[in-house]
């Protein structure tokens, strides 16, 4: 599952090409099962993925109500939420956070700071290196984009009692230290290279 609805699209890449996915969703159309008489992995990972680009799509079609946060993608939120939470923060920094490379996040942040959500600012312990940090815009505007977030984030986990929602969390977790955490830490790596 990608981090905050994913990085992979951006906000409408799906209608700007023209293919709804709405129908194959109903109907568990191509690539969300595994033949039938599949193992219990691939039933598993297939129930995964299903879900994962569900919540991006629900989280979407939410954001999308709230004309002045329009632009505000499911990944571009993530970050927003990152470096307010940090307080600014460098690129690098940002990545590994994401356990992606730098580059992943550049057009995110990129496409913030040309839509006035985010600026960057020099690192006074670098001057090669810039901190990235909130508008005053997006600041302002930040309580609204957290309750924004916190509704549709509580209504798509709204069928879940509280305990399921902690057995949820610890399958997760328990994934992600098998044999995926070596990505992660591939991962991790590569960005403190970068940074």
């Amino acid at each position: 599952m990608r981090c905050e609805f994913g990085l992979g699209r951006e906000h409408g890449h799906e209608r700007e090409h023209g293919h709804d996915h709405r129908h194959e969703e109903r109907k568990g159309g191509p690539g969300w099962f595994p033949p039938h008489g599949s193992s219990p992995a691939e039933n598993a990972m297939a129930n995964l993925m299903m879900t994962a680009k569900m919540i991006h799509r629900f989280g979407e079609s939410r954001i999308s109500q709230h004309k002045q946060y329009s632009k505000l993608s499911g990944p571009r939120m993530g970050v927003l939420f990152i470096v307010h939470h940090s307080g600014g923060i460098r690129m690098g920094d940002l990545a590994a956070r994401l356990h992606v490379a730098p580059r992943t996040v550049t057009d995110l942040v990129d496409g913030l700071e040309r839509d006035g959500f985010l600026h960057r600012v020099p690192d006074p312990s670098d001057r090669r290196a810039s901190i990235l940090e909130l508008s005053d815009f997006a600041k302002e505007d930040f309580e609204r984009i957290s309750a924004m977030r916190s509704a549709f984030v509580e209504e798509i986990f709204s069928p879940l009692s509280d305990e399921e929602k902690e057995t949820l969390i610890a399958l997760l977790g328990k994934l992600r230290e098998g044999p995926i955490r070596d990505l992660l830490n591939a991962s991790s790596e590569q960005t403190t290279g970068d940074t």
